[in-house]
C-alpha cells in the first residue's frame, strides 16, 4: 500500500477496507505504529506522545492484535471514542467487539441476579442476628446458647 494513500484516507476519515496481519506487521516504528483492537486497525503514530500509559505501551503492542492487552488495562469511554480518529480499516480475520447485554453467557441472567442478591441476604442476616431475631451461630459453636 502506498503511504500517501493511507494518509489521505485516514485524514478524510475513510476506511481502507480489510487489512491483513502481514500488513499490520510492517508498521512497528514511531513513524508508522499500527495495531489491531476488536477487529479494527488503528494508526496510533500521532498519539504515541499523548498516551497516558506512555509510548512504550503502544510500541510494544504495534504490529499485532492488541485486543487482549487493551482489555486487560481497561479504558474509559472517552479513550474508546478517541480511537475513532486513528482508525485505518478493518482487521482481516479479526473479531469485532460484541455489545454486552448484562446477561450471563447462558442468557439467563442468574449470575447477575446472584451477584446482586447474595450481599443483600448476608446484610439481612447480620441485621437479624444483631436485633435478636436469629441466634448468633458463633454462640452456638462456643456453647454459649442452650
Amino acid at each position: 500500500m502506498d503511504s500517501s494513500v493511507e494518509t489521505t484516507n485516514r485524514e478524510q476519515g475513510t476506511s481502507l477496507g480489510e487489512i491483513s496481519l502481514q500488513e499490520i506487521q510492517k508498521h512497528v516504528t514511531r513513524e508508522s505504529c499500527w495495531l489491531a483492537i476488536h477487529g479494527k486497525v488503528y494508526d496510533v503514530s500521532k498519539y504515541l506522545d499523548d498516551h497516558p500509559g506512555g509510548s512504550d505501551v503502544l510500541m510494544d503492542a504495534s504490529g499485532r492484535d492488541a485486543t487482549e492487552d487493551f482489555e486487560d488495562v481497561g479504558h474509559s469511554k472517552t479513550a474508546i471514542s478517541l480511537m475513532e480518529k486513528f482508525l485505518v480499516g478493518d482487521f482481516e480475520g479479526g473479531i469485532a467487539k460484541v455489545a454486552r447485554t448484562g446477561k450471563a453467557s447462558g442468557g439467563s441472567g442468574v449470575s447477575t441476579w446472584l451477584q446482586f442478591m447474595v450481599p443483600i441476604l448476608i446484610a439481612m442476616m447480620i441485621i437479624a442476628i444483631n436485633n435478636g431475631f436469629l441466634e448468633n451461630p458463633l454462640e452456638l459453636l462456643r456453647g454459649g446458647a442452650v
